[in-house]
């Protein structure tokens, strides 16, 4: 009887605190995970990750490299295949998921010349799937909070990461042969 091995991916992540990037090659999103540059600690899904190299999805003309921040995976989506990993990545994944929030996304699109598609131009858009409302601990579980602080210092958060994300993908190298 064989036993089939499953591998491990491995994912580029980039702290949301201080841009850091670095490759990690854990089993479980819930694993901690500690930058080395700031110190910043928390499970490896709130970092900012990718494959790596990046994810390449194609949808059609345009083609774009996807960086998430967010749980919105399997606990075991590091060790699924490429194919599986980026259904997850873009959110489009229909099973069950660890939850949570928020969920943030990064495109750098690549817009292709029509006469030379390897020369062109590049686009980021950012996608942010959050709720309003603020959340607080009530013995183990969280209750909604309406305290409009508590929102504001959640969304400054976001804003924060999105920001570094957004940075720290744009200092990466154009991806190479976008089109052969």
């Amino acid at each position: 009887m064989s036993q089939t091995r499953r591998t491990k991916l491995e994912l580029l992540l980039i702290c949301p605190e201080c841009g850091h990037e670095f490759t990690w090659t854990g089993d479980d999103f819930e694993d901690w995970i500690k930058c080395e540059k700031c110190g910043n600690q928390d499970e490896a899904w709130f970092f900012w990750h990718s494959l790596n190299p990046p994810a390449i999805v194609n949808d059609g003309f345009v083609k774009y490299e996807l960086f998430s921040l967010g749980d919105h995976y399997t606990n075991d989506a590091p060790q699924l295949s490429p194919i599986r990993f980026v259904e997850q990545l873009l959110g489009r994944y229909s099973g069950p998921v660890h939850g949570g929030g928020p969920y943030l996304w990064i495109y750098r699109m690549w817009f292709p010349q029509p006469d030379n598609p390897n020369n062109g131009h590049i686009e980021y858009k950012v996608v942010m799937h959050e709720g309003l409302s603020g959340y607080a601990p009530w013995g183990d579980t969280l209750v909604p909070v309406q305290d409009s602080q508590v929102i504001k210092d959640r969304f400054e958060k976001i804003v924060k990461s999105l920001i570094v994300g957004v940075k720290a993908v744009r200092s990466l190298p154009k991806p190479k042969n976008l089109y052969p």
